[in-house]
């Protein structure tokens, strides 16, 4: 059945309005989907995860490179985290340049 603390709160996160009893914090409801604090903390998991892999894929092409011409540029740099949201430290970004 569904009302506000099904749509609003959150098995994890506790209850939207500060109930004691609310039906989805103790465990008497379902929650109809991730709280607005689920989602977000999923989305920084898998940009965590995309950050990563394309540092690795980034250094990896530096490392296999032989040639002077093949480095990676600030531009393709910004292009590939810019594609992907996520915002690398100009401490990462010195790791290809």
């Amino acid at each position: 059945m569904k009302d506000v603390h099904t749509e609003h709160c959150c098995k994890d996160h506790g209850c939207k309005y500060g109930d004691k009893d609310c039906p989805v914090v103790i465990g008497t409801a379902i929650q109809a989907h991730p709280c607005e604090l689920c989602h977000t903390e999923e989305t920084a998991r898998i940009n965590t995860k995309l950050k990563k892999n394309i540092i690795k894929l980034m250094l990896d092409h530096k490392e296999h490179c032989s040639s002077p011409d093949c480095g990676i540029s600030t531009y393709l740099v910004m292009v590939l985290t810019k594609q992907a949201g996520i915002t690398l430290t100009a401490k990462e970004q010195a790791l290809f340049l």
